[in-house]
């Protein structure tokens, strides 16, 4: 059991860059999910690439579908 939780420890360590970010489908065109991966612009040159998203939650009214997104990254380029 331990070994198993060690393991986990060091796999959620590794994603050492988190984010927050709400979208809108409109604007994306597609439906996000986690494990997705996504292309973050305008985040700077350090921050801005590639994402893995960790988690949505989809917020739906009468006007928009909006997405609020949890991101990680294990990397800067």
């Amino acid at each position: 059991d331990l070994i198993v939780r060690s393991e986990a420890a060091l796999i959620e360590a590794g994603w050492f860059v988190t984010a927050q970010a709400t979208v809108r489908k409109s604007v994306v065109q597609r439906v996000l999910r986690p494990a997705s991966i996504v292309e973050v612009h305008g985040a700077g040159r350090r921050h801005s690439g590639r994402y893995l998203v960790l988690g949505v939650v989809h917020r739906i009214d009468d006007d928009e579908h909006w997405m609020d997104l949890s991101l990680v990254r294990n990397a800067w380029y």
